[in-house]
């Protein structure tokens, strides 16, 4: 509200924040925290703006300090990736699951297929498709968190070589 009333009608933009040096447009932000309130708002109907907006915050503060590192240390994720994760031969945990035969209690892939080739778009309010489209963001940005957990956890990885050494050098006396 604030920023609104400071803009005055005018077409200035301003920021709400700066992480490394790139700023945060508010009204990008504020139409992030409107679109997750709403999705939060189905499932839990007492949720406030406040709460959301505190989250969102936090969420693209982190999304901005990881994409750094991603970018640094040149860990991405490819659109075929992706569609390995939906459609290949295991998909994402999450796919299975909302993708199972309730008769047979098994991943129904013709089902997961009708969803993307017919039904999404055969939403008239496009909700369908603007869920899903978020989260395939949101399965990217797991796979990148993965990729660099992985890597950070490679890289701190001690030899049984090395353990030995430093247990041998810790119990020598001197």
């Amino acid at each position: 509200d604030l920023m609104s009333s400071q803009r005055g009608g005018a077409g200035v933009d301003f920021a709400v924040g700066e992480v490394y040096g790139e700023e945060i447009d508010d009204q990008e932000f504020e139409a992030r925290v409107q679109r997750q309130f709403n999705l939060q708002k189905q499932n839990n109907p007492s949720i406030e703006v406040g709460q959301v907006r505190n989250s969102v915050w936090t969420l693209l503060t982190r999304e901005l300090v990881f994409q750094k590192e991603y970018d640094a240390t040149g860990i991405a994720v490819c659109n075929e990736e992706l569609f390995d994760m939906i459609q290949g031969p295991d998909p994402y945990p999450t796919i299975k699951e909302s993708f199972t035969n309730p008769q047979t209690g098994a991943f129904d892939r013709a089902r997961l297929l009708q969803y993307l080739k017919e039904d999404m778009d055969n939403d008239p309010t496009g909700q369908a498709r603007t869920q899903w489209v978020q989260f395939e963001e949101a399965l990217h940005k797991e796979r990148l968190n993965r990729k660099y957990s992985n890597a950070i956890a490679k890289g701190l990885h001690v030899s049984d070589y090395e353990a030995a050494q430093s247990y041998q050098a810790q119990s020598e006396v001197r």
